[in-house]
């Protein structure tokens, strides 16, 4: 979302337009939304006991490894395609 709203800029941007007019208010929400969905649902998952260990692989479901491969892998498709087809 950052690199499409930043490869379509209108010239001359000032400030409001920056805040306003691109998709940076989306990404912060998006973000938001994604933090607190995650808190919850490690409550769920793990309870709320804070002395119980978070045991498992990180790069396998629900732990943050999870997220932050697929985060990377779709980072790369999107650049493939901006690449191959731009």
């Amino acid at each position: 979302m950052g690199h499409f709203a930043i490869a379509r800029w209108v010239a001359p941007t000032s400030p409001p337009d920056i805040l306003l007019k691109s998709m940076l208010i989306d990404i912060l929400i998006v973000w938001g939304k994604f933090f607190v969905g995650k808190a919850l649902f490690e409550l769920e998952t793990f309870g709320y006991d804070p002395h119980r260990p978070k045991a498992g692989i990180t790069y396998r479901y629900p732990n943050m490894g999870w997220w932050l491969i697929h985060l990377a892998a779709v980072s790369f498709v999107y650049y493939l395609g901006n690449r191959l087809w731009s």
